[in-house]
C-alpha cells in the first residue's frame, strides 16, 4: 500500500552495474597488493629479481573480469597500481603507471571476445602474462638506464635481471590468478 491507502504499483529499478562496493573492493585489493609489491616482494626475490604481483593482478582483471566494462576496470586498476607502486617504491617517475595502464587496456581488448571456463581462462591468462612480464623487464631496463647504471651489458641484464624477473612473475602469477579470477 502507498502513502494514501492506494496500491503502489511502481517498480523499483536498480542498475545492473557493479556499484560502489565493487570499486571499493578493487581499490583495497590494489592498495594491499601495492604494499606487498614494494615491501614484501623484494624480500622474496626469486632467482635474484623481484616478481611483479601487480602486473599479474591487472592481467587477471583484463582476462577474467566482468565482460561489460572490463577494459575500464583494468585501465583504472593499472593507473592506480602504477601510481601506488611508483609512489610507495620511491621511484615516482610514472613509468609503471603508464605501463600497467597499457597492459590493462590492451589485454582486456584482446580478450573481449573470449568467455570460457577455468582451463581456457588460465591458458589465456598465461598467454597474456608471458609477454607482459617480458615487457615489464623492458621497464626494468628503462629504470636502470634512467638511473644511470654504468656499464650496462645485455648478457648480464638478460640472465641476471630479465629472465629471473619473468620467471618470478610467472611463478607468483598462478596464485594471483587462482585468488582473484572472476572477482572483478
Amino acid at each position: 500500500m502507498g502513502r494514501h491507502g492506494r496500491t503502489d504499483n511502481r517498480v523499483e529499478t536498480r542498475t545492473q552495474g557493479p556499484g560502489y562496493g565493487h570499486g571499493i573492493r578493487l581499490g583495497v585489493r590494489v592498495f594491499l597488493l601495492a604494499i606487498l609489491q614494494v615491501s614484501v616482494m623484494p624480500r622474496l626475490a626469486l632467482f635474484g629479481a623481484t616478481p611483479d604481483i601487480l602486473l599479474a593482478y591487472i592481467t587477471v582483471i583484463a582476462v577474467t573480469g566482468r565482460q561489460e566494462g572490463r577494459w575500464k576496470t583494468a585501465a583504472i586498476s593499472g593507473i592506480a597500481a602504477g601510481f601506488l607502486a611508483d609512489t610507495l617504491g620511491g621511484v615516482g617517475i610514472g613509468v609503471l603507471t603508464m605501463f600497467y595502464f597499457a597492459v590493462g587496456v590492451s589485454v582486456s581488448h584482446l580478450m573481449r571476445r573470449f568467455q570460457y571456463g577455468f582451463l581456457e581462462e588460465l591458458l589465456l591468462f598465461l598467454a597474456a602474462i608471458v609477454p607482459a612480464a617480458v615487457l615489464r623487464g623492458g621497464v626494468t631496463l628503462l629504470y636502470a638506464l634512467l638511473s644511470g647504471t654504468a656499464g650496462f651489458e645485455f648478457g648480464a641484464f638478460f640472465f641476471g635481471t630479465l629472465l629471473p624477473e619473468v620467471l618470478g612473475t610467472l611463478l607468483f602469477s598462478i596464485p594471483i590468478f587462482l585468488l582473484f579470477r572472476g572477482r572483478d
